[in-house]
């Protein structure tokens, strides 16, 4: 089999890059189908992604504000608006004006679905920690594959930024 120069200088074979490219295509696969499951409360509330993630950290910090989770997320103020308004037509969240800050508090269903969805988390967890662990991955594995992740996130960002 032919040697390629990959990543960082490696040097391996050319059906090794065909098989790690196919990996990466079945993870990516797996995990949308995953996520796009029966049981997700995606689906339930008609909710995306970002919806519920961001429902959760209103839920786990009382009285954040939209400015707070601008600078969490990195991005505009108007972009926590239009995810914001949709959880409180969904009657997840209210909004509290203060002055010019505006707190946001998960109502009594708002916590409900939040917990719902920490749970499934949860359950999912215990899953890949079962398998993780019984591959002998450790946390340091874990944190290299998030900066990996991230890296790979960012080279992908800059490419379609340059395609622009």
């Amino acid at each position: 089999m032919t040697k390629v120069s990959y990543f960082l200088g490696e040097t391996i074979d050319s059906a090794e890059v065909s098989r790690r490219y196919l990996k990466t295509v079945e993870f990516a696969k797996l995990m949308t189908r995953n996520l796009r499951s029966g049981k997700d409360i995606r689906q339930k509330y008609g909710l995306s992604d970002p919806e519920v993630t961001m429902l959760n950290l209103i839920d786990q910090n009382p009285d954040i504000s939209s400015v707070e989770l601008a600078q969490i997320w990195n991005c505009t103020k108007g972009a926590i608006t239009h995810f914001t308004n949709k959880l409180e037509k969904l009657g997840l969240i209210e909004k509290v004006q203060e002055g010019k800050k505006v707190r946001l508090i998960t109502t009594a269903q708002g916590k409900e679905v939040a917990e719902e969805d920490r749970n499934l988390s949860a359950e999912m967890r215990r899953k890949y920690e079962y398998i993780l662990t019984e591959r002998g991955i450790t946390i340091e594995d874990m944190n290299t594959f998030y900066k990996v992740l991230d890296a790979c996130i960012e080279i992908n960002r800059r490419q379609l930024e340059e395609q622009e």
